[in-house]
């Protein structure tokens, strides 16, 4: 008789437990299939579209979307496309930051072909700002599988990180440009090229 309470009790005990990790997972952004990529206020404006071209963004873009492969044209995070979302585009290139404080640099690791929702989620601050932010957060909730509490826990901890990062003065690493697929650039891309950018936010 004490054995079967004592098992019942360990049984809740787990089960319980259970719930309760569900309810207060841990959400890291490397985690996440679709997570929220904040840019510190001091770059705002600072990137690869602001160094390059208009031209020059364009073939990046088609590279990124891998039109010159004959790829598929869909997501690489949600398999939707922009125009099943109500956009008239289906893709947009969003540029991919890592953040070394040592450095004190935002150096540019890989450009990503997304729909233009998956691109309002990253950049989840502006959309915000330009009346996108519920529908962002739908789509957060969605791709993620998250419940609402998750996700705006989730969204405090991303603000707070940025708010720390943008007390930084970073440099901006563009050396990611200077591989073989992007030779058609014919510029040499080095660790400093936030000082030859054309001011422009996305």
């Amino acid at each position: 008789m004490i054995v079967g309470v004592v098992m019942v009790v360990l049984a809740l005990s787990v089960i319980g437990f259970g719930i309760y990790k569900i309810h207060n997972v841990k959400l890291e952004e490397d985690e996440l299939k679709l997570p929220i990529e904040l840019v510190p206020l001091s770059m705002h404006g600072f990137n690869v579209r602001s160094r390059l071209n208009t031209e020059q963004w364009q073939r990046i873009c088609n590279v990124a979307h891998g039109r010159y492969e004959n790829r598929v044209q869909v997501c690489e995070i949600c398999g939707s496309t922009g125009k099943q979302q109500g956009f008239n585009h289906s893709l947009e290139c969003h540029e991919q930051w890592e953040y070394n404080t040592t450095t004190k640099t935002q150096k540019l690791v890989r450009l990503r072909s997304i729909c233009p929702m998956c691109h309002k989620v990253f950049h989840y601050g502006l959309s915000v700002k330009k009346g996108y932010g519920e529908r962002a957060l739908q789509h957060f909730i969605k791709v993620n599988n998250l419940t609402c509490e998750q996700a705006d826990q989730y969204i405090m901890k991303v603000k707070a990180q940025i708010k720390l990062k943008s007390k930084v003065e970073w440099q901006l690493d563009l050396t990611y440009l200077n591989q073989n697929q992007f030779k058609f650039l014919k510029t040499t891309f080095n660790d400093r090229e936030k000082y030859n950018c054309q001011f422009y936010e996305f």
